[in-house]
């Protein structure tokens, strides 16, 4: 589900993450951690690239 008020982009797999990460950086230290970066984006966000948590939930206020 999407909280920006835009269409709900598809998710992204796993494999599409570590992609992401891998050429968004594009060295080996990178690569090596990939997997653990795809971990967190599913944990976060399902791998949906524009979910937004709606609520304020940082501690800020």
């Amino acid at each position: 589900m999407s909280y920006n008020g835009g269409t709900a982009a598809p998710a992204l797999s796993f494999g599409d993450l570590e992609a992401l990460w891998t050429n968004a950086c594009g060295n080996a230290a990178c690569a090596a951690v990939a997997p653990i970066m795809a971990a967190i984006a599913q944990a976060e966000s399902s791998g949906i690239p524009n979910n937004l948590n709606p609520n304020d939930s940082n501690g800020n206020g």
